[in-house]
């Protein structure tokens, strides 16, 4: 199983992966411009309770769930019984099953603890991700080369939040092996420093620096 922070660095080791990836990367993020995170802050603030609407925007614009995704499933019956948001296909094969709640819904109690909304929301969508794995054959079928799978869950904004509850959220991600929660403004972010280090085509490379 890849952590969900190692997944870029997993992909980045095969060469094959990387001038896919710098294509996709291309054509997804450059048509996909700051207008559309503009309405997507907008709709974040002006429709917090609307989770259909959330829902909508990522079919419309399914790049912002993760930047490598090739295929994206949203709202498949898993033999009627569960129905996960969002199951996506990484250009590397890996997958993430991604659980959506409301922007307007607590991402983090005043005690600084994960709010009962965001560990239920945490709990469906390991159970989804369980439910896939323990029939990993099955899956297959629907779901191309599915191999164990990251969990996002994406529920309140952690603009919202103190420094002591951004703080309290980042080590309960540190504590997770493959799962993430995080705020609907945490994917903005991602997606516009995404523009911009696509936009501007460089990178800085730091060569021999040295650690001790």
């Amino acid at each position: 199983m890849i952590p969900l922070s190692q997944s870029v660095m997993h992909l980045m080791s095969r060469q094959d992966v990387v001038e896919t990836l710098i294509a996709a990367l291309g054509v997804k993020w450059l048509r996909f411009g700051p207008p559309v995170l503009d309405q997507y802050r907008r709709l974040i603030a002006e429709r917090p309770d609307d989770e259909p609407a959330c829902q909508a925007f990522f079919c419309r614009y399914p790049q912002l769930l993760d930047p490598m995704a090739v295929q994206v499933w949203s709202q498949p019956d898993f033999h009627g019984a569960l129905e996960p948001d969002f199951v996506v296909r990484r250009a590397d094969d890996s997958y993430l099953v991604v659980e959506i709640e409301c922007p307007g819904k607590r991402l983090m109690t005043k005690g600084a603890q994960l709010s009962g909304e965001a560990t239920h929301a945490e709990k469906q969508a390991v159970e989804y991700e369980s439910f896939l794995s323990e029939r990993v054959q099955e899956a297959r079928t629907h779901f191309p080369k599915y191999r164990r799978a990251d969990c996002l869950v994406i529920i309140g904004t952690e603009a919202s939040l103190d420094q002591a509850q951004s703080e309290a959220l980042e080590r309960a991600n540190q504590r997770r092996q493959n799962v993430r929660i995080a705020g609907f403004d945490w994917l903005e972010a991602r997606a516009r420093k995404l523009i911009e280090n696509v936009s501007h085509g460089s990178i800085d490379v730091i060569t021999r620096h040295r650690v001790i």
